[in-house]
């Protein structure tokens, strides 16, 4: 029998109860469920098909299931399989994504939980391709309350602010998706005993023994902190009171960015007037910079993630001063430039930006600010890689007008060039200055297109700072 932590049997959720837990769902179809192979998620999987069978006559599901393998152990295709299996016994469409190559010795939950965003993202974004679907994607995961409140504790070692204490939303805008969190209220128990009730199959994860991992180190000390009165409900409340503060505070950050004239440019970077950036209050300038470095802070490993809050404090203390000449930070350059704004630009760093391949009738985000496409017109895949220098002086060289546009050579080598084989094909982002750059055209129409994915992000970045 499942027990809450009060040793009480916990009740499985029944049918009358998921019309309550999904509703807002309806605001997000196509929806895609995360789901892993865990009790959380298959659980997850099992009720929306019931909710949907029961609210909409199985009309038209829109609903389809993602798992990522991560490859990390040698079950884990076991367990993709097994949600493919679930998946098709309940007519809902699945695709199994896999994280391949080098895995990094340190930080592997959160490399991994990059890699997981970034493969659905990507897979998302050429599905609304394919469909014509312009609208930011909508991903279900299966957090529940226990979640809830190890993120509270975690964040609270730490030191986090309003933000990181209000731990996860029921839904948000991350990764280039919107998330959401139908089951942040339920407790795990209940998941539990859904599962036994409903004879669901899950796959029990060993690294939720592993003791390496600070969450499970908080779920062996449940007992100890309820008797303490932290309880996942309590700390669930005041996580929720918590991100009711976080988001007023977020409104006037958004009259700070109108204030500001925030732009985000076709190259890739961001500029805002700094008179009233530098006019506003501490906790809303540190707040927009937060927005404004994690929409930039692309293909690190860390992208989608919250920025340090004491490295920002510093940062905005430096903003502060007559003598500010710039900074980096989370691989971005901040510096003041023209007409008094303050610019922030991708850092290209010591090891470069990444080199990734586009294939024909396919889309790919590069370095989380572009997302650019390749025509099924065109017969070659090719490659997407930074401009170098050398690049950048060839180019001004042969096109005098990237001269007179003041591009500078910081900037244009952060910026995606295409090429077959040794060959320059376009840099698509310079195309607005010199048409030539757009690329090749079959019919009079371009085979390369590109967007500024970060346009997506950045005005709903709140909750940034942790």
């Amino acid at each position: 029998m499942c027990k809450d932590p009060h040793g009480k049997a916990a009740a499985p959720i029944g049918d009358e109860e998921l019309a309550g837990l999904f509703h807002d769902l309806k605001s997000y179809f196509p929806l895609t469920l995360a789901v892993s192979g865990g009790v959380d998620s298959m659980c997850l999987m099992h009720l929306v098909s019931r909710w949907i069978e029961r609210q909409m006559h199985n009309a038209d599901r829109q609903v389809q299931v993602v798992t990522v393998d991560h490859a990390l152990r040698s079950g884990s295709t076991a367990e993709a399989r097994l949600v493919a299996r679930q998946a098709a016994a309940l007519g809902l469409p699945h695709k199994i994504l896999v994280w391949e190559g080098d895995k990094p010795a340190t930080g592997l939950q959160q490399a991994a939980r990059h890699a997981r965003y970034g493969l659905i993202r990507e897979y998302l974004a050429g599905q609304a391709r394919k469909t014509g679907g312009g609208d930011m994607p909508a991903l279900v995961s299966a957090h529940h309350l226990d979640d809830q409140a190890e993120t509270v504790l975690m964040r609270l070692a730490r030191g986090s602010g309003a933000d990181g204490l209000g731990a996860m939303g029921r839904k948000v805008h991350a990764h280039g998706l919107v998330i959401l969190r139908p089951l942040l209220e339920v407790p795990k128990a209940r998941l539990l005993a859904t599962a036994r009730e409903r004879d669901i199959a899950f796959m029990e994860d060993p690294s939720n023994a592993n003791r390496d991992f600070e969450r499970v180190r908080l779920r062996e000390a449940r007992n100890v902190l309820d008797e303490l009165g932290l309880s996942s409900r309590a700390l669930a409340l005041s996580a929720r009171r918590l991100a009711r503060a976080a988001r007023a505070i977020e409104l006037a950050v958004d009259d700070l960015i109108a204030r500001s004239d925030l732009k985000v440019h076709d190259c890739g970077y961001v500029s805002l007037q700094f008179a009233p950036f530098l006019h506003a209050s501490e906790e809303l300038r540190i707040r927009l910079m937060a927005r404004v470095l994690r929409a930039m802070n692309g293909g690190t490993g860390r992208s989608g993630a919250p920025v340090n809050l004491e490295k920002l404090e510093d940062l905005v203390t430096a903003l502060d001063s007559p003598d500010f000449s710039g900074a980096t930070l989370q691989r971005c350059q901040i510096l003041v430039g023209r007409q008094e704004r303050l610019v922030v630009l991708r850092e290209s760093g010591r090891d470069g930006l990444e080199a990734r391949l586009l294939q024909p009738a396919d889309s790919i985000i590069w370095d989380d600010r572009f997302c650019l496409s390749l025509s099924d017109h065109f017969d070659h895949a090719l490659e997407v890689k930074a401009l170098s220098g050398a690049d950048w002086i060839e180019l001004k060289r042969k096109y005098r007008d990237l001269e007179e546009a003041g591009i500078s050579q910081r900037l244009a080598v952060t910026l995606p060039a295409l090429w077959q084989e040794d060959r320059l094909l376009a840099v698509p982002a310079l195309a607005a200055i010199v048409p030539n750059l757009a690329g090749p055209q079959v019919h009079g129409r371009p085979v390369i297109n590109i967007k500024v994915s970060l346009l997506d992000d950045l005005p709903a970045l709140s909750g940034s700072v942790k």
